[in-house]
């Protein structure tokens, strides 16, 4: 796959902040995306004001977090001011800096007498692997989002966060098909709004709701555009193994001449090595989720949204938490609407589906990486 060179980047950061829809978002928060068009890729900032009661849960096993453990049901606070979804992996963090300062400037976080600190988990997808390794989301980006934050519903698709985001990596990233950043709401019958933000960087394919038909996934050659279906392979036997440079994909032994030469792998084991701090891999993948609700949640109540939350994941990216995933959701309570828990939970379900969805079908190719677009012939 191509890669852009440094010499070639003559902005480093593009702003976005509107998108396509008309309604607003719920009082208290607003969204700012922010992005490297030629490194690929970018941060997300959600801002609360006033704070939000905010958990978390996390079923993928390899998460790049950081400031995670308020979010936590037993920490004493568990109430933040911001949250930061970023790409560059674990070096995508500093980014959350940026944030922190935009808050304290306007006096904003937990008030220490001498200045406020602001509280601010953040979240990171793997995107070293899709344009320059060496482009990674700064404080100046994060910043830039800030600044860039309205209440207007946002863009969609490869956009902040989601800009180097790529699903369906079983078969390689050569194989794979373009992610992104995706919402969806809905409104309860007492009125309270419940809004799910996705960045969607996923191991497995991208389905309809109840997995009749994929939407963007694993490809089986890398000039192809028919499905190769993930959790079909690996239940049948495929395997991949390593990480980093020692990636490779292995066939069944008892897989005949021509089922193994219908799938194409692009990871052979012989990756070039990209870096030390590369070399010994991790996994490569998330789908990191915000469900935000107006409806008033204790902390017990946002840790059962974030968990109900994982339904509407996993009902549309197969296979899901896997161990080359970081799959995560934050459940955060901006109101204080009465409303059923269990009807919360069930919408919440609903828009995560949707948000995942819209994520992949608004995205946009790269050259390499083809998007869901491309196979309805949309431009």
């Amino acid at each position: 796959m191509k890669k852009q060179s440094k010499s070639d980047k003559t902005s480093k950061t593009r702003l976005v902040s509107r998108g396509e829809g008309a309604r607003k978002l719920p009082a208290g928060l607003k969204i700012g995306h922010a992005h490297d068009p030629f490194g690929l890729t970018g941060c997300t900032v959600l801002l609360f004001d006033p704070q939000a009661q905010a958990k978390a849960e996390i079923r993928g096993s390899g998460p790049a977090t950081s400031d995670f453990s308020r979010l936590d049901p037993l920490h004493a606070s568990g109430r933040i001011d911001a949250i930061c979804f970023t790409g560059g992996s674990s070096f995508g963090h500093g980014a959350a800096v940026g944030v922190a300062r935009f808050l304290e400037d306007q006096g904003r976080g937990f008030d220490v007498g001498v200045t406020c600190v602001p509280n601010v988990p953040s979240a990171a997808i793997f995107d070293l692997i899709v344009g320059d390794y060496t482009a990674r989301p700064t404080p100046q980006m994060a910043l830039d989002a800030c600044l860039a934050a309205t209440d207007e519903y946002p863009q969609e698709g490869s956009v902040g966060v989601g800009m180097g985001a790529t699903v369906g990596k079983f078969l390689g990233i050569e194989n794979s098909m373009r992610g992104g950043f995706g919402v969806a709401s809905a409104v309860s019958p007492n009125g309270a709004e419940i809004w799910a933000f996705a960045a969607v960087n996923s191991f497995g394919d991208v389905w309809e709701a109840g997995r009749g038909k994929i939407i963007a996934g694993a490809r089986k050659a890398n000039d192809s555009l028919e499905f190769a279906n993930s959790g079909a392979l690996i239940a049948s036997g495929w395997q991949r193994l390593g990480y980093g440079g020692a990636l490779e994909v292995v066939p069944p032994e008892n897989l005949s001449a021509k089922e193994k030469s219908s799938i194409k792998p692009s990871l052979k084991g012989k990756r070039k090595k990209l870096s030390a701090d590369l070399d010994e891999g991790g996994p490569e993948n998330t789908t990191l989720v915000a469900v935000v609700t107006t409806a008033a949640l204790d902390s017990l109540s946002a840790r059962k949204l974030a968990e109900a939350s994982h339904c509407g994941l996993s009902d549309v990216v197969y296979p899901a938490y896997t161990i080359y995933d970081g799959d995560l959701t934050i459940a955060a309570s901006c109101g204080k609407v009465k409303e059923d828990l269990s009807t919360l939970c069930v919408l919440a379900q609903k828009v995560v589906s949707e948000a995942i969805i819209s994520a992949v079908s608004k995205a946009s190719s790269i050259e390499g990486i083809p998007s869901a677009r491309d196979l309805l012939g949309c431009k």
